[in-house]
């Protein structure tokens, strides 16, 4: 029993990993096309800076890449740290599903040389 409990533990961990997947995926197309739009609009204040003041806008243009590349990063980390989480309650469900499968394999006498104990 204890042996199920952790399977359906595992599973709606399993679950929850994946909803923060694509939670974060759908938060990562949303900031993405917000950082999109801000770009065009600094971009377009950038081009009028630039007939005005060609190195204002130089300077201008490099903080907007860098922050692109900034958030570009956090979204990478997010995504792995979320990868890594994922493959490790997938691990443990099948770790799980592996011992309830053995222990329901003893428990019906298919296993009778086996070292469990109950």
């Amino acid at each position: 029993m204890a042996l199920r409990s952790e399977l359906e533990a595992s599973a709606r961990q399993l679950k929850a990993a994946e909803e923060l997947t694509t939670a974060a995926t759908a938060a990562g197309s949303a900031a993405l096309a917000e950082v999109e739009a801000t770009l065009r609009a600094q971009l377009a204040d950038a081009e009028a800076m630039r007939l005005a003041d060609g190195d204002a806008a130089a300077a201008d243009l490099a903080a907007v890449n860098a922050s692109l590349t900034h958030l570009e990063q956090q979204l990478a980390s997010r995504e792995s740290a979320l990868a890594e989480e994922r493959a490790t309650v997938s691990n443990q469900a099948v770790a799980a599903t592996e011992q309830l499968e053995v222990w329901s394999r003893v428990s019906s006498g298919e296993c009778p040389n086996s070292t469990f104990w109950f």
